[in-house]
């Protein structure tokens, strides 16, 4: 269903290492590449979502408002992630050596598209 959208975008974003739409459990319900050559990469996923749904609730309730993006730059990477809707969430992983300017860019773009797909 997301398959096109997302490789899509891998391949745009130089330095990319994952792609996908994740559920709210932490689960990929699409990937790109779909065989991950760097499962840490989608472990690191599933433990950051369950922390920051907390987080982004927290916001929510405390009148913040809508999160739009969260960012996280650690020494070995950079993961982006957008919340699409209180279900689902659009994550690129990247190398710390990646535009991420232009990664947040593509996603911002293709948002859309996935939102309507959902």
């Amino acid at each position: 269903m997301f398959e096109d959208i997302l490789s899509n975008a891998f391949r745009r974003i130089d330095g990319a290492i994952l792609c996908a739409v994740i559920d709210e459990e932490g689960i990929p319900v699409a990937s790109y590449p779909q065989e991950n050559e760097n499962p840490e990469a989608t472990e690191l996923i599933l433990q950051v979502l369950n922390e920051l749904k907390q987080t982004i609730n927290l916001l929510r309730e405390n009148n913040f408002g809508t999160t739009e993006e969260i960012s996280i730059k650690t020494s070995r990477y950079i993961l982006l992630i957008k919340p699409l809707n209180e279900s689902y969430f659009l994550v690129s992983v990247l190398t710390t050596d990646a535009i991420s300017g232009k990664a947040r860019y593509i996603l911002r773009v293709i948002e859309d598209d996935i939102k309507t797909q959902l």
